[in-house]
């Protein structure tokens, strides 16, 4: 089954690059086993307008931290990790490392695209859902 985080950043500096990734986020699980033999998108996206049409989704609840839907918080991720023996340090600092390496690939570009921007350096932000 494919998964897919979704998780918030904001970055309050391109020059130098200043990131901080938001310790929560979502888990969101494809209802249909992944097949990369076919373009059935049940299988292929794992967002939420495709995958609540789907005949193995499973709603989630007011909370998403049941761990049981096709919808989980960060936090019950974290929590399925550690009760299966599984390194979620490891895990999240490779999933830290990836937003921080998409954004070192766009840092120069943005540095100077904004340069001449009215805000001072440390009074701008972004905030990234990545």
């Amino acid at each position: 089954f494919k998964v897919d985080f979704r998780l918030y950043c904001v970055v309050t500096s391109f020059d130098p690059l200043l990131v901080y990734v938001y310790n929560e986020g979502l888990v969101r699980f494809a209802a249909t086993p992944y097949d990369g033999s076919t373009l059935n998108s049940d299988g292929h996206l794992t967002n939420f307008s495709v995958q609540k049409t789907t005949a193995g989704f499973v709603k989630p609840s007011a909370d998403t931290d049941g761990g049981t839907s096709s919808k989980w918080t960060l936090h019950a991720c974290k929590r399925f990790f550690e009760e299966s023996g599984w390194d979620w340090g490891r895990a999240w600092g490779n999933i830290v490392r990836a937003v921080v390496t998409g954004l070192v690939s766009v840092a120069d570009d943005v540095a100077s695209a904004t340069a001449n921007a009215t805000c001072r350096r440390f009074s701008c932000f972004e905030l990234y859902g990545v």
